[in-house]
Parts: structure tokens; C-alpha cells; sequence
């Protein structure tokens, strides 16, 4: 019995829905969305716009794997907008775990600072900060809002880490100009202040969420099949998809750099709120 637990506790990790934006992409979230905040919000909290940045990736790469302190970790990163209930606008907490409790995690530790700053527990602040960085970069993610998170049931297999983290790595020098200049041009939308920030989450999990279509339909050209003869004698050919980065970047780039500076301002509006 013992030899199968290392084999099922494998089976679960493969199955469980790929991480945020990529590691690049939550980093341009965390340093321009940093830096379009208030500074007196940032000395409120009393951290540094470094420290966000540095730490903005600790949930992927370090959280996921103290399950002891960071229960359910994988599952606050995404939230499957269509399998919710019809009152998940209202509810306070997530009614299935499987289909994730991105939107509630963000409004509750958003929640926590006020009290947290009221007993200057200011360690605590930033890994509240820490999260909200990054959950708010992984809701802007269309495929993190989406039950079909890697294009398997569109028939666009591992969409997720070509369009989060390959293609993003690949033309960054490109996405960082653009969201610079997106962000020169407006900064945090001002009809933002008239909607209360779970609002605001809320909506943008659900505009996220309706954007997944346009990416499927725009990634599909850069689909491309090649047939690779397997070393096996006797076997048959097999059709191996891959995605054609330029035309992924063609079809998709202006959508990333569009959520990526989205995140960017919804994090700035985010900080400026809770630690104002």
C-alpha cells in the first residue's frame, strides 16, 4: 500500500491547474503596478517597492510547497467562473474547492491589512502584500478564470505555458514597452473610484473570463501539427502539436500586454486602497 501513495500524490500534482502569469509576468505586474501607487500607501504598510517585487513569485514558488501554513494554495490561484453557483457574487467563500477560490482570497487578505495595521503587524502586511501582488496578476490570466485552463478541450493543448510564460519570456522586451506606454497614457482608470474594490474584482474575474474565447480563436493559427515517426519498430507515426511562437505572439501578444497592464492597475488600486 505504501508504494502507491508516492504515485497517487504525483497523479494529483499533474492534474492541478498550471501556476499565474509565469514568473516574468507577475514580476512586470508587481514593479509597474508598484510603482503607479500612491508612495504614502507603501510607507503606510511600511514596505518597499522592492519587496513586492521580490517576493510577488513566493506563492508559486514557495507557498505551493509549505501546504502546512498555505492550506489549499493551489487552488487561490484560479476560479472557474462558469462552474461557480448562481450566488458566488454574493457568497463570502468558495462552495467547491476543485474549481478554485481566487476572488475570495483576494477580498479576505485584502480585509486583513486594515485590522493588521491597527496591531502593526507589519510582517504579516507584507506577506498579505506579498499574495495580493501575484492573485491579482492571476486574475487577470483568462485561462485562470476559465474551466478549460490549457486548451485541451478547444484543442489547443499546453496554451497555458506558451501563452503565460514561453511567448511572455520570449518577447519581453517588447511587452514591457508596450506597458509602459499603456500606463503613460492612463494611469488607474478613474471610474475605478466609484466601484468598491470586491467590486471591482469581481468584475474583472468575470471580464477575464469572457476574454477566453477571443484567446482561443486567436492562438489557433499558431497551432501547427508535425508528424514525428516513434523509435519503436512497428509503431505508427504520432501527430505532435506545437504552438508557433511569432504567430502566438501575432495573434495573442496585444491581449497579454492588454491583461498585463490591467494587473498592473488593478494592483496599484489595490495597494492604494488597503493601505491608505
Amino acid at each position: 500500500m505504501k508504494k502507491l501513495i508516492p504515485i497517487l500524490f504525483i497523479s494529483l500534482w499533474i492534474t492541478l491547474p498550471a501556476w499565474g502569469w509565469g514568473e516574468l509576468g507577475h514580476r512586470i505586474i508587481a514593479e509597474y503596478g508598484t510603482a503607479l501607487a500612491n508612495s504614502k500607501a507603501l510607507e503606510n504598510c511600511r514596505v518597499r517597492p522592492e519587496q513586492i517585487v521580490s517576493h510577488t513569485n513566493d506563492p508559486d514558488k514557495v507557498w505551493k510547497n509549505q501546504r502546512r501554513k498555505y492550506r489549499n494554495e493551489s487552488q487561490a490561484h484560479f476560479f472557474h467562473v462558469s462552474r461557480q453557483p448562481k450566488d458566488w457574487r454574493t457568497r463570502k467563500g468558495s462552495a467547491d474547492l476543485k474549481e478554485g477560490f481566487l476572488v475570495y482570497r483576494i477580498v479576505e487578505w485584502a480585509d486583513a491589512i486594515g485590522p493588521l495595521r491597527k496591531d502593526q503587524e507589519w510582517d504579516e502586511i507584507a506577506q498579505k502584500l506579498y499574495g495580493l501582488s501575484h492573485y491579482v496578476g492571476d486574475l487577470t490570466q483568462p485561462l485562470h478564470l476559465h474551466h478549460d485552463y490549457d486548451g485541451e478541450e478547444a484543442g489547443l493543448p499546453n496554451l497555458h505555458a506558451q501563452f503565460e510564460t514561453k511567448m511572455l519570456n520570449r518577447y519581453e522586451n517588447e511587452i514591457r514597452s508596450a506597458v509602459r506606454a499603456k500606463l503613460e497614457s492612463e494611469k488607474i482608470p478613474a471610474l475605478w473610484s466609484k466601484l468598491d474594490l470586491k467590486s471591482l474584482i469581481f468584475n474583472t474575474a468575470e471580464q477575464s473570463y469572457a476574454k477566453t474565447p477571443r484567446l482561443f480563436e486567436q492562438a489557433r493559427p499558431a497551432l501547427k501539427t508535425s508528424t514525428k515517426a516513434k523509435r519503436s519498430q512497428g509503431r505508427s507515426r504520432e501527430n505532435r502539436p506545437r504552438f508557433v511562437k511569432p504567430l502566438l505572439w501575432q495573434g495573442t501578444g496585444e491581449l497579454a500586454v492588454d491583461q498585463l497592464v490591467l494587473a498592473a492597475r488593478l494592483w496599484a488600486y489595490t495597494l492604494n486602497t488597503v493601505c491608505k
